[in-house]
């Protein structure tokens, strides 16, 4: 990954005597490791990269604002001469900020003034855990349906402590960012007067059978000739 970015960091002709050129291939990194988890570039990223290079968070960014300004200056030509038409669609394979289609594709001859038409990831689509604890069980699947989860429901055992057929507690803590789409085991509380058991399953029923007695051996009935002797 870092040997990558430092490729295109040379295509872009940027140099290493830019310290964002050291800080920028761990950025990416870092970035694309915890790319499933929300993340806050200056809160998260900076940081580290300072404490591995010593310096503060505000000068890594500024270092790494350095290259990527330089890079777009360096390559400013390509912008005059086509036109850029970007969009942004979520991806679940993609991590935000990589381009995922192009129009015309690779290889494409053309001509100053056409435009080019680039598809960019946003990343997975995300959504906020909602607080659905003492939502009745109706209530909190209309609640997640709404935000693109899906709803798993579970009865358990209530000591008379919660309103039942109401949340009592879910798989996700609210407030936690996940990605659309994702099964959310939602627990609901029983009636008090209801004993949640789990019975083992009973072997199907047999026909008694009966073994027939096997019949008696039998002899040859038929007579053999007496034997005697001639001599």
């Amino acid at each position: 990954m870092e040997n990558a970015t430092l490729q295109v960091l040379s295509k872009c002709n940027i140099t290493p005597k830019y310290k964002g050129y050291t800080y920028l291939p761990v950025a990416v990194r870092l970035a694309d490791q915890y790319m499933r988890e929300p993340l806050c570039i200056m809160a998260d990223i900076y940081p580290v990269i300072g404490q591995i290079y010593d310096e503060s968070p505000r000068k890594v960014e500024r270092a790494i604002r350095k290259v990527v300004e330089v890079g777009w200056q360096n390559n400013r030509e390509y912008t005059s001469m086509y036109l850029f038409y970007v969009t942004e669609e979520y991806s679940d394979t993609a991590p935000a900020g990589q381009i995922i289609q192009q129009e015309p594709s690779a290889d494409t001859v053309l001509k100053a003034g056409e435009t080019i038409q680039l598809v960019v990831s946003k990343g997975p689509q995300m959504a906020e855990m909602p607080n659905i604890i003492g939502f009745t069980q109706d209530s909190a699947v209309k609640e997640l349906e709404a935000r693109g989860l899906v709803a798993s429901c579970f009865m358990v055992v209530n000591d008379g402590s919660y309103a039942s057929g109401c949340v009592v507690r879910t798989s996700e803590e609210p407030g936690t960012k996940v990605e659309v789409g994702t099964v959310i085991t939602v627990y609901i509380a029983a009636d008090p007067s209801v004993q949640i058991t789990v019975t083992p399953e009973e072997p199907a029923a047999t026909e008694p059978t009966t073994t027939e007695p096997a019949p008696p051996e039998t002899t040859d009935p038929t007579p053999t000739e007496p034997e005697y002797n001639t001599d």
